[in-house]
């Protein structure tokens, strides 16, 4: 499982987001910011965290 830093550099590449080009400064950090929570909405598994914090 990744951690949300993993999680996002893996989408930023798969979307090839140019993270540095200022012009485009408030697009990329909301596309950032979906990545993150895509990443604790999506991608990481409720059930299975739930579990895995009561055991």
């Amino acid at each position: 499982m990744l951690t949300v830093e993993q999680y996002i550099s893996q989408m930023k590449k798969k979307d090839k987001l140019a993270e540095f080009d200022f012009q485009n400064h408030a697009e990329n950090m909301t596309t950032v910011i979906k990545y993150v929570m895509d990443y604790f909405n999506n991608y990481l598994n409720p059930e299975l965290m739930t579990m895995k914090y009561q055991s």
